[in-house]
C-alpha cells in the first residue's frame, strides 16, 4: 500500500506537533486544577517542627534491659554529648556515672546523657529509671491502702445499727508525705571539673587515687 505525499507530511506533523501539545495541555490542566489547588490550601497551615525536650531523648524498656556488656567496656567508655546546657563528657565508674561540663547541667539532663551511655554500651542495667521506681513505689502504696481500706470495713458492716458514725483509720503501713512520693533508689551523678580536667585530653596523665588518710598516718608525719 502506497503512501502519498500529503498523507506522509499530515503524520508528519501530527506526531511532531499534535503529541507535544497534547501533553503540555494535560499539564496544563493538572496544574491548574489539581496541583495549584493543593498549594494554596497547604498555604493555610504553618507546619512546625516538634523537636522533643532534650530530657526526654534515648529512651528504653526498663523491664528488658540489654546487659551482654563487660566491666571492661564500661570503664574505658566514654559518652560524649552536646546538650541544652553544652558539652558533656560522661563515663560510668564506681557505681556512679563522672561527668565533665563547662557548666553545670539538671539532673533530668544528665540522665538523658547516662541513658544514651547505657545503650550505646548495651549495659541499661546499671541505670535506675526514675519514672519507673515512681510507678511502682505508687502501685505498692496504692495496694497497701486498699488491702487496709478492706480490714478496716469489715467491721464497720457488722455494726451498722450503731448510731455512731465509724471514720476509717489509716494503714500505719502507708505514710503519707503530704501527698509527695520519693524514690528510694536513683543514680548517681559526680561532677569531676570542666571540659578541660577530662582525662581524655590529658592521656598522658594519670588519674591521682584519693587514699584514706587515717590518724596513725598523720602520726607518721611527725
Amino acid at each position: 500500500m502506497l503512501f502519498s505525499t500529503e498523507q506522509i507530511l499530515d503524520a508528519f506533523f501530527i506526531l511532531s506537533f499534535g503529541t507535544p501539545l497534547t501533553l503540555l495541555i494535560s499539564f496544563w490542566l493538572v496544574g491548574r486544577f489539581i496541583w495549584l489547588p493543593m498549594k494554596e490550601e497547604n498555604a493555610r497551615y504553618k507546619y512546625k517542627r516538634i523537636i522533643p525536650p532534650y530530657q526526654n531523648r534515648y529512651p528504653f524498656n526498663p523491664d528488658n534491659p540489654v546487659t551482654d556488656c563487660s566491666g571492661k567496656i564500661i570503664d574505658s567508655g566514654i559518652a560524649i554529648e552536646d546538650t541544652d546546657y553544652g558539652l558533656v563528657i560522661m563515663r560510668y565508674k564506681d557505681k556512679s556515672f563522672e561527668y565533665w561540663a563547662d557548666a553545670t547541667p539538671q539532673y533530668c539532663t544528665l540522665e538523658a546523657v547516662a541513658r544514651k551511655f547505657v545503650t550505646g554500651f548495651r549495659c541499661e542495667q546499671l541505670y535506675i529509671n526514675r519514672l519507673y521506681e515512681l510507678h511502682k513505689k505508687y502501685k505498692k502504696m496504692m495496694e497497701l491502702r486498699e488491702k487496709g481500706d478492706q480490714k478496716e470495713d469489715a467491721p464497720a458492716q457488722k455494726k451498722n445499727d450503731s448510731i455512731f458514725a465509724v471514720f476509717k483509720k489509716k494503714n500505719p503501713q502507708v505514710k503519707n508525705e503530704g501527698n509527695v512520693i520519693t524514690c528510694d533508689r536513683s543514680n548517681t551523678f559526680i561532677k569531676r571539673g570542666r571540659l578541660y580536667e577530662c582525662p581524655l585530653f590529658h592521656p598522658e596523665e594519670k588519674e591521682k587515687e584519693e587514699k584514706p588518710f587515717s590518724f596513725s598516718d598523720w602520726k607518721k608525719m611527725f
